[in-house]
């Protein structure tokens, strides 16, 4: 069928291009000279004014459902125009672009109208702010780019010295030594972290992203880069004077039309002829005067390199996320990490959450796998310890630490962490600890908000329950057992866990699919707490699909359909009001 299309796409192509004058199909060494993904291409002459360009269309084996190229002919070399790739390919689409599949004359006359106005505007020289809008794109084929940087840093001005650690395949840069012997403890263990060597060097904030012909391929070009701001000349002059700077590393930075960026640079010494020692001192026995040194580096030639960036606004929005910056200063103590609270833990971490404290003191059995954050590698671990440890590698930007004892047995020293948390989130699904928790809510003056996180038998009903100071209590929704009041559903047979043949090896039998709802139940209202747009007690409750329900043997339980209406056929979220409880023995409805 594919094969079928493509050729019916061809046809229509070539009757298209039957219409202009002079378009012919390429030969095969014509062809040869693209990427071999290409399987078929034409010449249209005559479609850039009066140059001596002309376009060229060329297809792969996918077409119509993947769109064709456009290339330009004779190919200018590289970055000498914006959305100019190698081979003279112009980027007309983006990656995610949608294109018509049944119509691919359209496709074909709206490309190389694009095109058409792209090479005017091109040969006119108008246009070039592309080079700043995709300022990565172009600095990556740049011939001298050929070094690689990992950079934590924070995405905007002014200029500062900064701090690097150069590696063997890369160099990482961050604000402070601190952050930087954080980063690579959390990625690569204790032993990097203690054996690494810092180096200050300047991030210079530029007023915009550098065209291609200002690249600086020396020393001598970086200064004229630079000529605006004698400040930021200075910084580099001071790493160039430095005897202990090892490595002459230059960050540069710049806010574009569309979001900040960064480029690396590495400074290579003068090269000296053989045996003739080191250049920076020919002809001085001692360290020859600055302005002889910064004379002799002036020439010295300049390495690009890559920049990836590995700071929260980018990881977690790509600087698009504007609740990062908060998110990234608050502080949360997760006590439970089973199958709903490990992938809780998993999911504010990925929206941002600075500071993250996981107390559980179980081990992983491979039973909990299929339900589980973790897998089969952490099975016989901590769960808290791991969990830690697997997060704190996948965002070694974040401080994330692991507890694992009872949470009854959490040390005096440690309770700070808990009242100066900015949120506790409850998900053991144990009322012993649930209940102690609420106990110490209730009889501190202050204490945190205490989210509580659980599901109802076979996850047919999920709850989140953030109760603050002065507004009530978890026990005001419970009874002495931990039997929330008004449970969603109820079932025949009252006993719905399930037993494994070991001691008190009972569980409640529901999947990883049925339990997603719940950890994005959690997760969304801990992030609202977290970022002010709850600021009282809440409860939320999923509630999951009926069929689900009569599956498993129960029904939506009449008690709640009386105080909040039917659920029908389920699949439905909601908000439900807390009545506090004059008579609760904890808080008297206070909190």
């Amino acid at each position: 069928m594919p094969d079928e299309r493509y050729e019916e796409a061809v046809r229509q192509v070539v009757e298209l291009l039957g219409q202009f004058n002079h378009a012919r199909a390429l030969t095969v060494r014509q062809l040869s000279a693209y990427p071999k993904r290409f399987v078929q291409g034409w010449e249209i002459p005559g479609l850039c004014g009066d140059s001596d360009y002309n376009l060229r269309l060329l297809v792969t084996k996918g077409f119509p459902f993947c769109p064709p190229r456009v290339a330009v002919s004779p190919a200018p070399p590289v970055l000498t125009w914006p959305n100019l790739e190698e081979d003279g390919l112009l980027c007309l689409l983006p990656e995610s672009a949608h294109v018509s599949i049944s119509d691919p004359k359209s496709v074909v006359l709206s490309l190389l109208d694009d095109a058409q106005g792209l090479i005017r505007a091109n040969i006119a020289g108008d246009g070039l702010e592309r080079f700043e809008d995709e300022f990565h794109s172009y600095w990556i084929r740049w011939d001298k780019t050929k070094a690689l940087m990992s950079l934590l840093c924070h995405p905007k001005g002014p200029s500062r010295w900064v701090s690097a650690w150069h590696g063997k395949n890369y160099t990482l840069v961050a604000e402070n030594m601190e952050e930087l012997r954080s980063w690579l403890r959390n990625r690569y263990g204790e032993n990097t972290a203690k054996k690494a060597e810092f180096q200050s060097v300047p991030l210079i904030w530029l007023p915009r992203p550098p065209h291609p012909s200002e690249y600086p391929a020396t020393v001598s070009a970086l200064m004229s880069l630079l000529r605006s701001n004698g400040v930021d000349q200075e910084m580099v002059r001071e790493l160039l004077l430095d005897e202990q700077a090892s490595y002459k590393t230059v960050v540069l930075g710049f806010d574009g039309r569309h979001g900040p960026g960064f480029a690396g640079i590495r400074i290579h010494e003068p090269k000296s002829a053989r045996h003739s020692g080191n250049a920076l001192m020919k002809g001085f026995r001692s360290r020859p005067p600055d302005r002889v040194l910064l004379t002799r580096y002036s020439a010295c030639q300049i390495v690009g390199a890559r920049v990836v960036r590995y700071d929260a606004s980018w990881v977690h929005g790509r600087d698009h996320n504007d609740d990062v910056f908060a998110l990234g200063d608050k502080s949360v103590v997760v006590v439970g990490c089973g199958s709903l609270g490990s992938t809780v833990v998993e999911l504010i971490a990925k929206a941002g959450v600075g500071k993250i404290t996981i107390i559980d003191h179980d081990f992983l059995g491979s039973e909990n796998v299929g339900r589980h954050a973790l897998g089969v590698s952490a099975v016989g671990l901590r769960k808290a310890d791991e969990m830690a440890r697997d997060l704190a590698t996948r965002f070694p930007h974040l401080t994330i630490e692991g507890y694992a004892e009872p949470f009854e047995r959490f040390p005096e020293d440690k309770l700070e962490q808990l009242y100066s948390a900015d949120l506790i989130i409850s998900a053991t699904g144990s009322w012993q600890v649930e209940s102690l928790l609420n106990s110490v809510f209730c009889e501190s003056e202050q204490f945190p908000p205490v989210l509580s996180g659980w599901l109802e038998p076979h996850a047919a009903a999920g709850h989140a329950i953030v109760v603050f100071k002065g507004q009530g209590c978890l026990r005001c929704l419970m009874d002495d057992l931990g039997n929330i009041r008004f449970p969603v559903t109820e079932w025949e047979d009252k006993h719905t866990m399930l037993s494994i043949p070991s001691c008190g090896g009972l569980f409640q039998p529901y999947g990883a699919v049925e339990l997603t709802h719940v950890h994005a139940l959690v997760a969304d209202l801990s992030l609202d707490v977290l970022l002010g747009r709850v600021d009282g007690s809440t409860h939320r409750v999923w509630l999951g699909h009926k069929k689900l329900l009569d599956r498993a043997g129960g029904k939506w339980n009449s008690a709640w359909a009386d105080h909040h209406g039917n659920p029908g056929s389920g699949s439905s979220l909601l908000d439900v009001t807390i009545e506090r409880d004059p008579e609760c023995p904890e808080c008297g409805g206070l909190g």
